[in-house]
């Protein structure tokens, strides 16, 4: 068994552990945009802008982050609690892009990683997955792999339209050319 990313020494919270390669490298990769969410406990009043930065994604020293879900639970005279959900696993990523938009962080806990939530598990414990939770996870890896292989091709197919010009490559004489309806789950 091995650990399905990490957790820093100061976040608590959801930590799986399979036999699995493939599936544990697929979950954390950020091609395959599996969410991540945490619960983050920050000092002080949180304003819209600040949010919005958190959302929009914020530069860090390693380059910018992908856009985050946040959403504000709770929010107290001293602190404010925060839900993100982010799609990459950065070190200490989090933590992070608080002290990049100027909250520090009390306390933080993953809740959430793909459709597995830590629910009312206490720290030390553990339990097994059922066969629904492992089914959505390898899912949520296999669509994160298809959306990954479709934005390779796009990019390629960009590049390919660009490099022939504005009315495209000129098929050969004789040559009979269908284009593919383009359609389906956009989700």
């Amino acid at each position: 068994l091995f650990p399905v990313g990490r957790l820093d020494k100061d976040t608590t919270g959801l930590l799986l552990f399979t036999n699995d390669g493939e599936l544990g490298n697929a979950l954390i990769h950020p091609r395959h945009h599996v969410p991540k969410t945490y619960r983050a406990l920050v000092s002080g009043q949180v304003g819209n802008r600040t949010l919005e930065a958190l959302r929009s994604g914020v530069v860090l020293e390693d380059g910018p982050t992908q856009p985050a879900e946040v959403e504000l639970l709770e929010r107290q005279p001293k602190h404010t609690l925060l839900e993100i959900t982010i799609y990459e696993g950065r070190n200490r990523q989090i933590r992070r892009m608080c002290e990049a938009v100027g909250l520090d962080v009390i306390r933080l806990r993953r809740s959430a990683l793909g459709a597995v939530k830590l629910g009312m598990l206490q720290p030390g414990q553990y339990r097994e997955l059922t066969s629904q939770e492992v089914a959505a996870l390898r899912t949520a890896a296999s669509r994160g792999k298809a959306t990954a292989t479709i934005a390779k091709n796009t990019a390629a197919n960009a590049a390919r339209r660009t490099a022939a010009g504005p009315h495209g490559p000129r098929a050969p004489k004789g040559a009979v050319a269908a284009r593919k309806k383009r359609g389906g789950n956009r989700g």
